[in-house]
């Protein structure tokens, strides 16, 4: 499974791996049965592992190269793997947010939510924060009879994966705008049209 996979993202490569020939610009080491080992001096990266591991891989760091071995757990489902209330309630205020905005802005929204919740300052529950008096207005502005955009389901996915753009932001609105964190916080990023505070 694993090598169907980079063959499919790796086209260019497939006869050298397929023939087990070696190029000083093949990015895979060996092949032994369904052990992968692809050259490399870093991190592959968290999301990568989380893909590769979604599709039945496991993957470590060995010998100063990650070894990827296709003999993981298989994906869950998504109705099991996302916390379905949680999912609905970010999807639909990162959409009534900003729907229209790039995928950094939508996750960086979520963000500002889920940040929320961690802090002291802020209510403790996903709930609680969107529904917070004079936040987000979810009744007057129809949210939660809206239906996202894939945009704003994918960030509200990746933000429940731990997807971060603004660590520290709690606070946002449109570039130009005034509002209190405007007036009272440091503004730390724009993105899109948003001004993010923290």
């Amino acid at each position: 499974m694993v090598l169907l996979m980079l063959l499919r993202r790796m086209p260019e490569y497939e006869a050298d791996l397929l023939e087990r020939r070696w190029t000083l610009h093949t990015p895979i080491r060996s092949i032994t049965g369904s052990h992968v080992v692809l050259l490399g001096t870093g991190d592959i990266g968290s999301h990568t592992a989380r893909r590769l591991k979604a599709l039945g891989a496991s993957v470590s760091w060995e010998d100063g190269a990650v070894q990827i071995s296709s003999n993981g757990e298989p994906l869950i489902p998504g109705d099991q793997f996302y916390d379905q209330d949680a999912l609905f309630l970010l999807s639909h205020i990162i959409y009534n947010e900003s729907g229209n905005q790039p995928m950094a802005g939508k996750i960086a929204v979520g963000n500002v939510l889920l940040n929320r919740v961690k802090h002291p300052s802020f209510p403790n529950t996903l709930y609680e924060v969107i529904y917070q008096p004079g936040q987000f207005y979810p009744e007057s502005t129809g949210a939660m009879e809206k239906t996202p955009n894939s945009g704003s389901i994918i960030a509200a996915k990746l933000c429940l994966e731990g997807a971060m753009v603004l660590p520290n932001a709690y606070w946002f609105n449109g570039v130009g705008r005034s509002c209190w964190a405007s007036r009272n916080k440091e503004c730390i990023a724009v993105i899109g049209g948003h001004a993010f505070y923290g």
